[in-house]
């Protein structure tokens, strides 16, 4: 998600816009009716998928493409319904989401959250929040409410917001109504050892070094964990090693409102190292990168029926995220990190991958990154 451009204040007496400056503890959610899930299991399937809160492929004002700001609730309940469907086609027992909204007039007033829990076979949800403001003016977006959520078969015994640093390159009054981010802390109880799960989504765009320390932060609290650890989000950064860093064909002007170049920087990818030296990514960097000569950053990224079919043995069979739907995925910036191992693991990027029948370029701009955690 973009930045906001233009933000601005109504009369009232209650805050306007929540922020959170401490860790905080929020509530866990249970379904109405339980599914079994098995006792101690020794593999988990684990997921992490930014879900676009709810508005599958429909253009969106905060990209640059067109000027719509709001879907209506049966759109909503629908691509939601056919990213559920994904989710039960490849079994997944832990699903991290991004961009998850609560109550926002923008998915109708849709509680995404309640509504998977409710219409799946999870049986747990744990939301933390990173936007919650009551009117934001531009483009007629109103109330806004969004976060990140981690669904589970198992209980969690631990739901904990940490808040991370705001960058300073945007006025006050932007700062104040714009989405605080914000690392999600939860303990998954497995039976025998908990998992420590981290669902993240650090800042896309900032010009101060924010991402980076974004990043960092997560890494520093993820290494005081004890037990367990799996690390899940949207890094909004490419890999280390990574051939194309600045030409992508959906990226709309820089002087359009609302819009930030689209540049990664060495510094910003090489925030990722720690994470690749110190944890079993589902995705092995070596793997990524190589052989990276066989990709051309000025090559075609245009989508249609015949990209899945001759996807090429290189790094963009990894990527994970493209802004326009008529451009295939053309970065990667989705990741599945762990203290364990992972049996198998891939990016969903097309029918038939990880053996679902969904066409993720409809479902979302991001494809869910999936792998098999082994715990013993």
């Amino acid at each position: 998600m973009r930045p906001l451009a233009i933000l601005s204040l109504v009369p009232g007496c209650m805050p306007l816009a929540q922020n959170w400056t401490e860790d905080t503890d929020f509530d866990v959610l249970e379904a109405s009716e339980l599914s079994d899930a098995p006792a101690d299991p020794a593999s988990v399937r684990v997921v992490t998928w930014n879900i676009k809160y709810g508005w599958g492929r429909a253009d969106i004002f905060f990209d640059g493409w067109g000027d719509a700001s709001e879907l209506d609730e049966g759109t909503v309940h629908a691509n939601l319904d056919a990213q559920i469907a994904l989710l039960e086609q490849i079994d997944a027992d832990i699903v991290m989401t991004q961009e998850t909204d609560k109550r926002s007039k923008r998915s109708a007033y849709v509680d995404q959250v309640t509504y998977i829990l409710e219409n799946s076979t999870f049986n747990y949800a744990a939301y933390v929040p990173i936007w919650d403001a009551e009117y934001v003016a531009q483009s007629g977006l109103g109330p806004s409410e969004m976060g990140q959520v981690v669904f589970s078969r198992w209980p969690m015994t631990r739901n904990t917001r940490i808040d991370q640093p705001v960058s300073q390159s945007d006025p006050g009054y932007v700062r104040y109504f714009a989405p605080r981010r914000a690392i999600q802390w939860v303990e998954v109880d497995l039976g025998g050892t908990p998992l420590t799960v981290y669902n993240v989504h650090p800042t896309a765009y900032s010009l101060d070094g924010t991402k980076q320390q974004h990043l960092a932060q997560i890494f520093d609290r993820a290494g005081e964990a004890i037990g367990d650890v799996l690390i899940g989000g949207d890094f909004n950064v490419i890999p280390p090693g990574s051939v194309n860093a600045d030409q992508f064909d959906d990226v709309v002007e820089a002087d359009t409102i609302g819009v930030t170049e689209v540049i990664y920087t060495e510094e910003e990818m090489a925030s990722l190292d720690p994470f690749y030296d110190t944890y079993t990514p589902v995705i092995p960097l070596a793997e990524y990168q190589s052989p990276p000569e066989l990709l051309d950053p000025t090559y075609d990224q245009t989508y249609d029926a015949s990209a899945c079919g001759a996807r090429p043995a290189d790094q963009r069979v990894y990527f994970s995220h493209s802004l326009a739907k008529d451009v295939f995925w053309n970065q990667k910036l989705d990741y599945l990190f762990t203290s364990l191992t992972f049996a198998d693991g891939d990016v969903l990027q097309c029918p038939g991958d990880g053996g679902i029948t969904a066409e993720p370029m409809a479902l979302s701009d991001h494809a869910p990154v999936w792998g098999e955690l082994v715990r013993r």
